[in-house]
Protein backbone atom coordinates (compact mmCIF):
# COMPACT_ATOMS: atom_id res chain seq x y z
CA UNK A 1 0.00 0.00 0.00
CA UNK A 2 1.08 3.64 -0.94
CA UNK A 3 1.09 6.80 1.33
CA UNK A 4 -0.30 9.72 -1.00
CA UNK A 5 -1.88 12.69 -0.17
CA UNK A 6 -4.37 13.78 -2.71
CA UNK A 7 -6.83 16.80 -3.58
CA UNK A 8 -10.46 17.16 -4.49
CA UNK A 9 -9.92 19.92 -7.68
CA UNK A 10 -13.51 21.76 -5.91
CA UNK A 11 -14.23 21.97 -9.64
CA UNK A 12 -17.86 21.29 -9.03
CA UNK A 13 -20.15 24.47 -8.61
CA UNK A 14 -23.66 23.99 -8.04
CA UNK A 15 -26.45 25.26 -9.49
CA UNK A 16 -30.03 26.67 -7.91
CA UNK A 17 -33.46 24.14 -8.29
CA UNK A 18 -36.71 23.66 -7.14
CA UNK A 19 -37.72 21.17 -4.70
CA UNK A 20 -40.42 19.59 -7.53
CA UNK A 21 -36.94 19.10 -10.01
CA UNK A 22 -34.85 17.62 -6.70
CA UNK A 23 -37.92 14.92 -6.64
CA UNK A 24 -38.24 14.60 -10.50
CA UNK A 25 -33.95 14.29 -10.65
CA UNK A 26 -33.93 11.71 -7.53
CA UNK A 27 -36.85 9.41 -8.51
CA UNK A 28 -35.36 9.51 -12.10
CA UNK A 29 -32.03 8.00 -10.79
CA UNK A 30 -33.62 5.57 -7.98
CA UNK A 31 -35.83 4.36 -11.00
CA UNK A 32 -32.92 3.83 -13.30
CA UNK A 33 -31.21 2.11 -10.19
CA UNK A 34 -30.50 -2.02 -10.68
CA UNK A 35 -31.44 -2.25 -7.21
CA UNK A 36 -34.92 -0.24 -7.02
CA UNK A 37 -38.14 0.41 -8.98
CA UNK A 38 -39.51 2.85 -7.03
CA UNK A 39 -41.76 4.95 -8.89
CA UNK A 40 -43.31 7.39 -6.73
CA UNK A 41 -41.51 9.48 -3.89
CA UNK A 42 -44.26 7.75 -1.56
CA UNK A 43 -42.41 4.49 -2.62
CA UNK A 44 -39.26 5.77 -1.57
CA UNK A 45 -40.07 7.06 1.71
CA UNK A 46 -41.96 4.16 2.00
CA UNK A 47 -38.76 1.81 1.99
CA UNK A 48 -37.70 1.67 6.32
CA UNK A 49 -34.01 1.60 4.99
CA UNK A 50 -34.16 4.33 3.02
CA UNK A 51 -36.30 6.62 5.24
CA UNK A 52 -34.48 5.26 8.61
CA UNK A 53 -31.25 6.30 6.99
CA UNK A 54 -32.76 9.89 5.78
CA UNK A 55 -34.32 10.42 9.54
CA UNK A 56 -30.87 10.04 10.86
CA UNK A 57 -29.27 12.18 9.03
CA UNK A 58 -31.43 15.05 9.31
CA UNK A 59 -31.42 14.21 13.23
CA UNK A 60 -27.66 14.09 13.08
CA UNK A 61 -26.59 17.19 10.61
CA UNK A 62 -28.56 20.46 11.39
CA UNK A 63 -30.15 22.02 8.28
CA UNK A 64 -30.31 19.15 6.05
CA UNK A 65 -33.13 18.27 4.03
CA UNK A 66 -34.71 14.86 3.22
CA UNK A 67 -33.54 15.44 -0.15
CA UNK A 68 -29.93 15.98 0.49
CA UNK A 69 -29.64 13.22 2.44
CA UNK A 70 -31.10 11.10 0.26
CA UNK A 71 -28.93 12.53 -2.67
CA UNK A 72 -26.47 11.24 -0.54
CA UNK A 73 -27.61 8.09 0.71
CA UNK A 74 -27.96 6.97 -2.85
CA UNK A 75 -24.84 8.27 -4.36
CA UNK A 76 -22.97 6.64 -1.01
CA UNK A 77 -24.89 3.41 -1.92
CA UNK A 78 -24.48 2.78 -5.80
CA UNK A 79 -25.24 6.69 -7.55
CA UNK A 80 -21.55 7.95 -7.48
CA UNK A 81 -21.00 6.89 -11.08
CA UNK A 82 -23.71 9.37 -12.00
CA UNK A 83 -21.69 12.49 -11.36
CA UNK A 84 -18.41 10.83 -10.68
CA UNK A 85 -18.01 9.54 -14.47
CA UNK A 86 -18.13 12.55 -16.39
CA UNK A 87 -16.50 14.61 -14.04
CA UNK A 88 -13.05 12.49 -14.13
CA UNK A 89 -13.69 12.13 -18.03
CA UNK A 90 -13.81 16.10 -18.00
CA UNK A 91 -17.04 16.03 -19.21
CA UNK A 92 -19.83 18.37 -18.78
CA UNK A 93 -22.72 17.49 -16.66
CA UNK A 94 -26.58 17.44 -17.51
CA UNK A 95 -28.96 19.39 -15.95
CA UNK A 96 -30.00 16.48 -13.96
CA UNK A 97 -26.56 15.25 -13.19
CA UNK A 98 -26.39 18.81 -11.69
CA UNK A 99 -29.02 18.41 -9.60
CA UNK A 100 -27.81 15.62 -7.84
CA UNK A 101 -23.81 16.88 -7.21
CA UNK A 102 -25.76 20.09 -6.39
CA UNK A 103 -27.72 18.09 -3.83
CA UNK A 104 -24.69 16.15 -2.67
CA UNK A 105 -22.60 19.46 -2.59
CA UNK A 106 -24.94 20.92 -0.20
CA UNK A 107 -25.63 18.19 2.19
CA UNK A 108 -21.90 17.69 2.46
CA UNK A 109 -20.91 21.18 2.95
CA UNK A 110 -23.70 21.22 6.15
CA UNK A 111 -21.37 18.46 7.72
CA UNK A 112 -18.63 18.61 10.00
CA UNK A 113 -15.28 19.10 8.46
CA UNK A 114 -12.22 16.75 9.15
CA UNK A 115 -8.97 17.49 9.57
CA UNK A 116 -7.24 14.23 10.62
CA UNK A 117 -5.96 12.10 7.49
CA UNK A 118 -8.59 9.39 6.05
CA UNK A 119 -8.55 6.26 3.77
CA UNK A 120 -9.28 4.93 0.37
CA UNK A 121 -9.15 2.37 -1.18
CA UNK A 122 -8.69 1.91 -5.03
CA UNK A 123 -7.50 -0.07 -7.62
CA UNK A 124 -4.80 1.93 -9.56
CA UNK A 125 -4.58 1.36 -13.28
CA UNK A 126 -1.30 0.16 -14.82
CA UNK A 127 -0.93 3.41 -17.19
CA UNK A 128 -1.87 5.47 -14.01
CA UNK A 129 0.45 4.26 -11.23
CA UNK A 130 3.37 6.56 -11.94
CA UNK A 131 1.35 8.96 -10.71
CA UNK A 132 0.84 7.78 -7.41
CA UNK A 133 3.71 8.34 -5.57
CA UNK A 134 4.20 9.13 -1.58
CA UNK A 135 3.57 12.48 -0.84
CA UNK A 136 2.64 13.46 -4.33
CA UNK A 137 -0.24 15.59 -4.33
CA UNK A 138 -3.17 13.95 -7.40
CA UNK A 139 -5.98 15.98 -8.32
CA UNK A 140 -9.39 14.55 -8.41
CA UNK A 141 -11.68 16.10 -10.71
CA UNK A 142 -14.70 14.20 -8.94
CA UNK A 143 -16.17 13.56 -5.52
CA UNK A 144 -14.15 11.28 -3.50
CA UNK A 145 -15.35 8.96 -1.09
CA UNK A 146 -12.64 8.02 2.09
CA UNK A 147 -13.60 6.79 5.56
CA UNK A 148 -11.95 6.81 8.37
CA UNK A 149 -11.43 3.60 9.39
CA UNK A 150 -11.87 0.74 7.34
CA UNK A 151 -12.76 -2.71 8.43
CA UNK A 152 -12.97 -4.85 5.04
CA UNK A 153 -13.63 -4.26 1.45
CA UNK A 154 -16.79 -6.62 1.92
CA UNK A 155 -19.13 -3.72 1.15
CA UNK A 156 -17.19 -2.51 -1.74
CA UNK A 157 -19.06 -3.73 -4.58
CA UNK A 158 -16.55 -1.95 -6.90
CA UNK A 159 -13.59 -4.06 -5.55
CA UNK A 160 -14.76 -7.10 -4.98
CA UNK A 161 -12.67 -9.92 -6.70
CA UNK A 162 -9.72 -7.48 -6.98
CA UNK A 163 -6.22 -8.50 -5.05
CA UNK A 164 -4.43 -4.98 -6.48
CA UNK A 165 -6.08 -2.74 -4.17
CA UNK A 166 -4.28 0.24 -3.07
CA UNK A 167 -4.84 2.03 0.38
CA UNK A 168 -4.15 5.42 0.37
CA UNK A 169 -4.19 8.19 3.30
CA UNK A 170 -5.29 11.22 2.83
CA UNK A 171 -4.72 14.59 4.41
CA UNK A 172 -7.97 17.07 3.49
CA UNK A 173 -6.63 20.33 3.05
CA UNK A 174 -10.66 21.47 4.02
CA UNK A 175 -12.88 19.81 1.94
CA UNK A 176 -13.28 16.63 3.53
CA UNK A 177 -16.20 16.27 5.65
CA UNK A 178 -17.87 13.54 7.65
CA UNK A 179 -20.89 12.00 6.23
CA UNK A 180 -21.42 8.71 8.23
CA UNK A 181 -25.05 9.31 8.85
CA UNK A 182 -25.77 9.75 5.29
CA UNK A 183 -23.69 7.15 3.97
CA UNK A 184 -24.63 3.95 3.16
CA UNK A 185 -21.90 1.87 4.40
CA UNK A 186 -21.89 3.36 8.33
CA UNK A 187 -19.50 1.17 9.58
CA UNK A 188 -16.37 3.01 7.17
CA UNK A 189 -17.22 6.35 9.09
CA UNK A 190 -17.64 7.73 5.73
CA UNK A 191 -16.04 11.17 5.10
Amino acid sequence: STAVRQVNTGSFSPVAFSTTEAERVLLFYLKESTQYNLRTMEEIWARPEINGKVSSAMGKYPGVTALEALAVWFYSESGYRIVNRPLRAGLPLSREQMVFASLIYSAIAKAPSVSKSVLRKSVIPENLKSLYKKGKIVRYRSFLSTAQVYVSTSGMSHLKGQTDITTFRIQPRGSAHKIEWMAEQFIESEA
